[in-house]
């Protein structure tokens, strides 16, 4: 195609392009994403919005985004200027990208959906970070990377217009964005299938055009995946060629690509660079620093690099045995087997200073020592330098980077442990086991190898699944190399002795630390919570004391058994270290640090007494939640070793922290918390108890297990009346057993204990009786009950009083308004006007589902909106509503532990289906409804109803029916 005419068209594509992102977004919108003069202004607008999130996950995600959106810039400045159109403004691309980005940073979960896009993006175009100043593209390969330029134009407003329509809390959940998802695969298949062809190109060009060094690179791309730049050309090159590497290639080195791709970014030789490159890479013992590094040098080697020298650095005698190698291997002038270590070690440095234009690479292994970097850094040369350590402080200097390695994900580890063990075509649930299995292993490398070759060889397993109770029981000894059968010439050391040197050198204070972490969660520990409000026991005073605990903080750090994140302070530990930690420590140890974690998780983590709820408290429940749960775990681990904690405010910790799982509906957490808790507590008739009786009364309730609620709200309320005299505690008791019983269809016994609650209250004035009891919730339960029992007008005026109490105990426009609304749309609905219960349930959407839109409380006004819609006849928009509830109790069945919600939901479905004429439809949801209901019902736990509706009503809680 003439040059003019393909410039002239894609010019007229764009124009087009652009009138189309100007009618789906409007001219608001559509101002927003052309005022973009350069992707720079993408990036600094991304990192202010890194800014504004920085205590939230959407943090994280963000920074994911940013190399992603850096080689959509090489791939579209590529395209342009080989178009050389110079009407042709990307900037609406970069501006549609940022604003896109800004409105799904709203959720954590939309944004991630879009970051996991970017990211298959990137994936695709890192060719064009490789090859960038040489591809050249013909002119119809360039006008399909072009149109598909403009499909990621268009699929991005049209990203953007979804987000605009849609709640963006809801906005990844419904159906539509599936048509969004489906738009950018196609287009990202396209690019796959267009940069497979540009490779295979490349490969074919004629290599003796370029260096030795690309020719090489060419060569093994698919196996390298590096991009390696050519290194000088001179006579005395092809002289010279050592490497002392320990170990030949590794066959079964696995994933680190984006690793090996950052290492060399910093150590390749660019053009005049007068200096050393250096990097530093640093983590955890057994996280496989030293495998990259080997990785890195035999690319490096197979490149042209003409000198590699590698240097174990842990003991002196590594060191010295090193150089003596390196002096042999470069047969310096002056070398003899009988110099000293330091004559071979300053014969090499100096000649890595002198080498002229030979480039070289030399690795300082596994240093433990400022001092080895010190005496064996080379301070001129034409080469650069790879450290590998575990300490963070260590790597930052004299390395001019340093850069953590991290465990593998997931996904990866899943990956090796069936690399490992040669499982190919695995099933579904073999690959969740692996999964799982990664999970325990922590994504460490060396622990991944060794416990894979473990199943593999003993061929005792069938599956990994089968393994899995085996390793919970077991996996001291499968943390360690057989004597026989397993033999690995890269690493030496077991999962148990990795670490060993480090925790022999740990003083006093650092080791009581890290024996405290060892009962809390291995990620995200808080520092404030490690600061003691009160007293603490004979040898923990370096908390308090703010120097020394810096100190103590510096030693574990210098040792990589902790890192603590820049941004957020957050403290983190491998998991097998602190599994590792815990093993060693004696039993009075650990009893000593149990009593300090329980002391500052108690004075951390809100208490419930004196609250309604933990509402306004969420934050701080959410950040402490997993080091209870964790401090739990630990404790259940002493019991079996006979220890034994019966202090109340041990049951009130652990009581509490139900509760916030209970109101983020993390039902089957909090059973399974407080099931460990009445399985502990001894004193059954403690007030203790009764505490935690009125939690499982919660759960059950709002699990719709009513028939389970009664005994236990009876059974607190027992012990209220005979050890307590406190008023407010005994009209929560009487309240709890009221509440059950309605729910379980006995209103009237219902009502007569929420009076005597009620009573309480109304007999304290005011403002005792809204600041001290519960009044607001006593009256909204008993306008339920009045409901059950058609006494409308009476409900009314419980809700009337309850209104009048709820702004001066939770404020204005709080949940607690939004289920009255509720309530009172199952009044009007029930009395004929279909209108005004609409009004209350949009009015009950809005008040419950900011912050929750995945809540109950959302899905039953969802619930109660689509069946007002079915009573005008409005059958399509009931289908809407009651699909848009259906997704939230599918979204919270794994949590809630069953499907009773979804059974109510499709059963209502199936009516609606039947009646359009949906026969096949209607059947499949009414029977999966139907079996669900059979199988609740068959427990026991659910009370009877009283008609149809109540028959599926019972598998819910009171407020969600």
């Amino acid at each position: 195609m003439n040059p003019s005419k393909e410039q002239s068209n894609c010019e007229q594509t764009w124009k087009a392009a652009l009138e189309t992102c100007r009618e789906v977004l409007g001219e608001d919108d559509y101002d927003l994403i052309v005022d973009f003069e350069n992707p720079d202004k993408a990036i600094t607008a991304i990192k202010a919005l890194e800014d504004q999130y920085a205590q939230s996950p959407v943090s994280r995600v963000l920074k994911s985004i940013k190399p992603q959106l850096t080689r959509l810039q090489s791939f579209t400045t590529l395209i342009f200027v080989g178009l050389g159109a110079n009407n042709i403004n990307a900037a609406c691309l970069w501006g549609g990208s940022t604003l896109l980005i800004e409105l799904a940073s709203q959720s954590e979960q939309a944004l991630q959906e879009i970051a996991n896009i970017l990211n298959e993006l990137g994936q695709r175009l890192t060719l064009f970070d490789i090859y960038s100043e040489s591809i050249e593209l013909d002119p119809q390969l360039r006008e399909a990377f072009f149109d598909i330029l403009v499909d990621l134009l268009l699929n991005t407003v049209t990203a953007i217009k979804h987000f605009r329509k849609n709640e963006i809390q809801m906005a990844v959940m419904i159906a539509t964005w599936t048509t969004v998802q489906c738009k950018f695969g196609q287009t990202l298949r396209n690019i796959t299938t267009k940069v497979d062809h540009l490779q295979k190109l490349l490969e074919a060009q004629n290599i003796t055009q370029l260096n030795r060094t690309q020719a090489r690179l060419a060569q093994s791309l698919s196996q390298l995946n590096v991009n390696v730049s050519a290194g000088p050309q001179q006579s005395d090159m092809s002289k010279m060629s050592v490497n002392t590497l320990p170990y030949q290639r590794n066959p079964a080195f696995y994933g680190r690509k984006e690793l090996l791709q950052e290492i060399h970014e910093h150590l390749h030789a660019r053009e005049g660079d007068p200096f050393i490159r250096s990097v530093a890479i640093w983590g955890t013992g057994g996280i496989g620093k030293s495998q990259i590094a080997l990785e890195y040098a035999q690319q490096q080697w197979l490149a042209g690099t003409n000198v590699i020298l590698w240097i174990a650095s842990e003991t002196e005698a590594e060191i010295a045995k090193s150089f003596n190698e390196a002096a042999s291997r470069l047969d310096l002038p002056g070398y003899l087997e009988t110099n000293t270590p330091d004559q071979n070690r300053f014969a090499v440095l100096q000649w890595l200073q002198r080498s002229g234009r030979i480039p070289w690479l030399l690795i300082l292994d596994n240093v433990e020592d400022q001092k080895v970097l010190s005496e064996n850094w080379p301070r001129t040369g034409n080469g650069s330098i790879l450290v590998t350590c575990r300490s963070e402080i260590l790597a930052a200097s004299p390395a001019a980077v340093a850069i953590e390695i991290p465990a593998f994900t997931m996904d990866e580890s899943g990956e090796l442990i069936m690399n490992i063990m040669n499982r190919k075509n695995a099933s579904e649930d073999e690959n969740l086991a692996a999964h799982e299995l990664s999970e325990k292993l922590g994504g460490l490398a060396l622990a991944i190898d060794i416990v894979a070759k473990q199943i593999k060889t003993r061929k005792r397993f069938k599956t990994i699944r089968d393994f899995l109770p085996y390793y919970d029981q077991h996996y001291r000894t499968l943390h360690k190399r057989p004597k026989i059968g397993i033999f690995d010439p890269y690493y030496s050391k077991d999962i148990d002795t990795v670490w060993q040197t480090a925790f022999e050198d740990l003083e006093p204070d650092p080791a009581r630390l890290m024996s405290l972490f060892c009962f809390m969660a291995p990620e995200g520990i808080p520092q404030w919570v490690i600061e003691p409000k009160g007293d603490v026991p004979m040898g923990w005073e370096f908390l308090k004391d703010p120097e020394n605990f810096e100190n103590v903080k510096l030693e574990l750090l210098n040792l990589s058994l902790i890192r603590i994140n820049e941004e957020t302070g957050l403290i983190s530990l491998h998991r097998l270290t602190q599994r590792a930690f815990f093993d060693r420590m004696s039993e009075q140890e650990r009893k000593d640090a149990f009593k300090v974690a329980f002391s500052l998780l108690r004075e951390a983590f809100p208490g419930r007494q004196g609250h309604h709820h933990l509402y306004t408290r969420w934050q701080t429940c959410e950040q402490l939640r997993q080091h209870v749960l964790a401090f739990q775990a630990q404790y259940e681990v002493l019991r079996k070793d006979g220890f034994s904690e019966q202090d109340p405010k041990f049951t009130w910790l652990i009581c509490d922290t139900a509760w916030y799982l209970l109101e983020i509906q993390s039902f089957m957490g909090c059973e399974r918390t407080l099931l460990l808790a009445e399985d502990n507590i001894e004193d059954k008739t403690s007030l203790a108890y009764a505490y935690l009786c009125t939690n499982f009364v919660s759960l059950y309730e709002r699990t719709g297990r009513s028939v389970r609620a009664i005994p236990k709200a009876k059974k607190a309320l027992e012990i209220r009346e005979s050890s307590t005299t406190d008023k407010n505690d005994l009209a929560n008791g009487f309240s709890d057993v009221g509440y059950s019983s309605v729910a379980a269809y006995e209103a009237e016994q219902g009502l007569q204990y929420l009076e005597k609650a009620l009573a309480f209250a109304e007999a304290a004035p005011e403002p005792d009786r809204y600041k001290v009891y519960n009044i607001d919730r006593f009256l909204r339960n008993h306008g339920r009950g009045n409901m059950l029992l058609g006494r409308y007008d009476e409900a009314k005026a419980d809700f009337d009083k309850a209104e009048y109490y709820q702004p001066m105990i939770h404020g204005k426009n709080s949940h607690y308004d939004g289920e009255i609304m509720h309530e009172r749309a199952k009044i009007a609905a029930r009395h004929g006007d279909f209108d005004e219960a609409y009004n209350y349930n949009e009015r009950a959407y809005e008040l419950m589902s900011p912050g929750k839109p995945t809540h109950s409380s959302v899905m039953a006004t969802r619930y109660q909106q689509g069946w007002v819609a079915m009573q005008r006849g409005n059958e399509v928009e009931a289908l809407r509503y009651f699909r848009d509830a259906l997704t939230i109790c599918q979204l919270n069945e794994a949590q809630r532990g069953n499907k009773g919600e979804s059974a109510r939901v499709k059963w209502r479905m199936s009516q609606i289906m039947e009646n359009q004429g949906l026969a096949d439809e209607a059947k499949t949801y009414r029977e999966a409804g139907e079996e669900t209901k059979k199988e609740l019902a068959a427990t026991g736990d659910y009370p009877k109803g009283i008609t149809e509706d109540d028959s599926w009503d019972v598998f819910l809680g009171l407020l969600y029916r």
